[in-house]
């Protein structure tokens, strides 16, 4: 695996997201998510144990952001780990969510308990993404791809939202375009006629 990483991608845009797409296998990726949510529900048991409703005390958007935190610390592990180079988390505000240092490439990670990824100030910069897509009632199931984003890939987020927004459509057309693939789960375009045009399949996260 670590000869694979240490591939130098040409090109100056989509480079990048040819060196995340070689090194990012789909066993890493379970890897990744099984860990991720064991460390998510070992954090919620420990609310519940001590009498706090992890559910009651966050909600929806505040467990996607501390799963996203989660995603982060463990996605650098293994990738660290499998690719035998340095991955960082962020220090800062303005610092990606994990940068590969050898490279000084940064990835970056949404999380969404939805079928929309939603975006700040400093999604509009070129990037490459994890988007996650989870199911909060349940807690089991999840969605994960990687894309390269564009500052015009990102949608305004509407009159409730000062943010972008980068919706499953957009994903389904950048993985048709080769600028995406799902890496856990399903993105499937429906037939006309049935209810919304594109959906999101989550898999189980405890699935071998």
């Amino acid at each position: 695996m670590s000869g694979r990483c240490n591939q130098v991608s040409q090109g100056i845009e989509m480079n990048s997201y040819s060196y995340f797409e070689d090194i990012t296998s789909a066993n890493l990726v379970r890897d990744i998510v099984k860990d991720s949510f064991d460390k998510f529900h070992i954090l919620r048991n420990s609310c519940d144990n001590l009498g706090l409703s992890f559910d009651e005390i966050f909600g929806a958007k505040n467990q996607s952001e501390l799963l996203g935190k989660i995603f982060e610390k463990v996605a650098a592990e293994n990738y660290a780990r499998a690719c035998d180079t340095e991955v960082v988390n962020p220090s800062g505000d303005n610092d990606p969510d994990l940068r590969f240092v050898e490279k000084d490439i940064p990835l970056e990670i949404k999380v969404t308990c939805g079928d929309t990824w939603m975006g700040g100030t400093f999604s509009k910069r070129p990037a490459d993404y994890l988007l996650i897509s989870w199911d909060k009632n349940t807690k089991e199931n999840c969605f994960v791809a990687l894309a390269h984003l564009e500052k015009e890939d990102w949608l305004p987020g509407g009159k409730n939202y000062y943010g972008t927004s980068y919706p499953k459509r957009a994903l389904y057309e950048a993985c048709d375009s080769g600028r995406a693939k799902v890496l856990f789960g399903e993105l499937l375009r429906l037939k006309w006629g049935q209810t919304g045009r594109y959906k999101i399949i989550k898999k189980s996260t405890r699935d071998k």
